[in-house]
């Protein structure tokens, strides 16, 4: 239940050093073991990065539709 907990923490973007807090760690070197599960949230920021933000395709639909 624990690593549960953790492992959708760390993967919804949760700051280490916030799990490390929550998790009562006396450092972040024994959370740091979870640091792999938020490899995949950083791929999808730069996913979202290479998409079209929402704000730029109102823009765009405005200025088409000029």
């Amino acid at each position: 239940m624990r690593h549960a907990f953790v492992s959708w923490l760390v993967e919804n973007g949760k700051d280490l050093y916030d799990v490390c807090k929550l998790l009562g760690h006396s450092n972040i070197i024994m959370t740091q073991r979870y640091s792999h599960l938020g490899e995949n949230s950083l791929r999808m920021a730069v996913a979202r990065l290479e998409e079209p933000s929402e704000v730029e395709s109102k823009v765009q639909l405005i200025q088409d539709h000029r």
